[in-house]
């Protein structure tokens, strides 16, 4: 318990920080969803309604997904500064080739485009969305709201491809040792006591 409140708080690398972050994301999540499905609200007439059956779960999970994807987005630019720091000229462009070069990259492409299309067009399917993801049977303005199994998946996916770029990146001495240091094994299936 020591060694996971230090690494949470006071993360040592960015995958620690990406992993934290990513991690607590879900358990927001799950949380919430848990009380939602236990409670209800009252409108004005005296009517009851469960918070579950407002479509909550698919609002949060999709904030959810939006932090998760800004997490990653953080994560590359830590892995950037770190490298630009140790004198190594880089541009984001560069990082991208190496971030497309694991194989996990084809695992985050779909999370990425969704969470384009959730911010800036009404979580609706768009041409960019299409272009990102060609294999989608999706069409255009189809809705895009996730659950938890989607969730914890991309999470998992954004925690897996940062792994893998950092190992590589260590392995071709473009990091220093030690950057690969997670806080654990990725937790995606928090439980409630």
């Amino acid at each position: 318990m020591d060694r996971l409140s230090r690494d949470v708080r006071a993360p040592e690398g960015p995958l620690q920080l990406s992993q934290g972050m990513l991690e607590i994301e879900i358990q927001l999540v799950v949380h919430t969803v848990h009380a939602y499905e236990r409670h209800a609200v009252m409108i004005p007439d005296g009517r009851m309604f469960r918070m579950s059956e407002l479509g909550y779960e698919g609002r949060l999970c999709n904030m959810a997904l939006v932090s998760a994807a800004a997490t990653w987005e953080g994560f590359c630019g830590n892995i950037l500064r770190i490298m630009r720091s140790s004198g190594q000229r880089i541009s984001k462009q560069q990082l991208l080739r190496y971030i497309k070069q694991t194989t996990q990259y084809q695992y985050i492409t779909e999370p990425l485009a969704r969470r384009d299309c959730i911010v800036h067009n009404f979580a609706k399917v768009d041409n960019k969305y299409k272009l990102d993801v060609p294999d989608s049977t999706l069409k255009i303005n189809d809705s895009l709201s996730i659950r938890l199994p989607y969730l914890r998946q991309a999470s998992t996916a954004f925690f897996n491809t940062g792994v893998a770029l950092t190992t590589m990146l260590i392995q071709n001495g473009l990091l220093p040792d030690g950057l690969q240091r997670t806080i654990g094994e990725f937790q995606n299936e928090p439980g409630i006591v």
